[in-house]
Formats: structure tokens, sequence, C-alpha cells
């Protein structure tokens, strides 16, 4: 189980949520550099 599910099941929302976008920022990045770099 991912720490900001546990972590938001401890009443903590807002934490989570920020670890949570931050996680899926950079999983979205990862993703857009390994496009970019395969259509140059």
């Amino acid at each position: 189980m991912p720490f900001w599910i546990s972590n938001f099941k401890e009443g903590n929302p807002v934490t989570s949520s920020l670890i949570f976008l931050s996680t899926v920022a950079v999983y979205t990045f990862r993703y857009a550099t390994k496009v970019y770099a395969g259509n140059i």
C-alpha cells in the first residue's frame, strides 16, 4: 500500500493530497519525457 493512502486514512488529507499530486506529476513528467525522446 502506498504510504499516502495510509497517511490519508490516518486523517491528514492535505499532506496525502500533496504527496499524491507530486507523485502523479513525477510519473506524468517521466512519461512525457519518454514520449518526447521517442519522437526525436
